[in-house]
This record gives structure tokens, sequence and C-alpha cells, in this order.
């Protein structure tokens, strides 16, 4: 079956929460450090280093999703140390047109440990699960989060998203 690509940048992300607080990842923008004015500059989501928090990616599921197959959640991210793990897990709701919206709540949690690398860039591929029973044109709330306490994480430093891809499988 073919896969299909839904990429977003920081700016489709959300703040968890609608009040200042350690809830949310914090929202700036990096320029690049290289070359001359006008530089490159472009938007990412900051996660504390000790903290756990989130972000939230929204949308409705194309007409052409395949419900039987695991979709993929690859986060594009930034760091500036190599060789440590970070957690990130990742929640889904879906709701059904007709449903009420805000009594939805989260029926799936997957986790995912990544190595990092060397500093610089990594794509964290968070495979999704169904629990939900999600389908096409249901409206999807990702919750994207850091978990910076954990014993599993062991990066120890700021670390941002910059964007992503929602990948899925077509019917």
């Amino acid at each position: 079956m073919a896969k299909a690509y839904m990429p977003f940048s920081a700016q489709a992300l959300h703040p968890a929460s609608g009040v200042a607080s350690n809830l949310s990842a914090v929202l700036d923008y990096k320029d690049s450090t290289s070359g001359t004015d006008p530089k490159s500059r472009y938007p990412r989501w900051l996660f504390a280093d000790n903290a756990v928090q989130y972000v939230h990616l929204s949308f409705v599921l194309p007409d052409d999703y395949d419900h039987n197959t695991a979709p993929h959640l690859k986060l594009f991210t930034g760091h500036d140390e190599p060789n440590y793990t970070v957690r990130f897990e990742v929640y889904v709701a879906a709701t059904t047109p007709g449903e009420g919206i805000w009594q939805n709540t989260v029926d799936s949690v997957n986790q995912k440990d990544q190595e990092l690398n060397g500093a610089g860039s990594t794509t964290i591929d968070i495979t999704l699960t169904n629990e939900d029973g999600a389908r096409a044109g249901d409206l999807i709330d990702i919750i994207v989060g850091r978990d910076a306490v954990d014993a599993a994480n062991t990066y120890q430093h700021g670390l941002w998203v910059i964007g992503g891809v929602f990948e899925y499988t077509k019917t």
C-alpha cells in the first residue's frame, strides 16, 4: 500500500495550556549562525531540561487514511550534545464528527526513547497505536511530550522540535 505524508512546521503545533506554566514547551525563533543578513530563521519549540512538557498537533484525518495500519509521527529535533537518550511520549485522541469534542479523552500512549548520536539534529520516528479507533474524517489531537525527568531520559539539556511529518498508509 502507498504511504502518504502530512508535513508540519513548528507553527502548526500549539501550547499545552493557555496560561504561562511549566506544562508547555516554549515557542521561540533561532537565527542561522552563519552567512550574511538576511539570515535564515526558523521557529522551534524548546523543551526544558528539567520538566515534563507538551505541545499539541490537531488536524482532520484525510479521506484516504487506512485505519487498519499504524501511522508514524516523525519529529525533527535539534540538540546541542551527543550520546544521550531522550524520551518522548505521544498521546492520541480521535473525535468522530457528531461526538462531544470536549468530552473526548486520550486513548493511546506511545513512548520512544531515542539515542542522540552527535550534536545537531535527529529525526525521531514514533509508531502510533490506534486505541481510539481513529477513522478518516476524525479530528485528531496528538499531544507530544518530552519527559526530561524520567530515568530513561539521560539528556539533561534543552531540546527543540522544529517540525515533523505525520506518515500514514493510504486505502
